[in-house]
């Protein structure tokens, strides 16, 4: 598996993870009004993951 593949795999298992907290929803519907990109966003979810668990 390259550096790449693991990464994809990596944030399909975060946004899948998220998906299942609500989360993502959340981090959309800001992510547009701010211009966040994708990494911000990943990173919001993230954030969002930690405060939660």
């Amino acid at each position: 598996m390259t550096d790449d593949e693991r990464k994809a795999a990596e944030l399909r298992g975060l946004l899948g993870f998220a998906r299942g907290l609500g989360l993502d929803e959340a981090v959309g519907r800001g992510a547009p009004a701010a211009s966040a990109s994708d990494d911000a966003r990943l990173a919001e979810v993230r954030k969002r993951m930690f405060v939660g668990a």
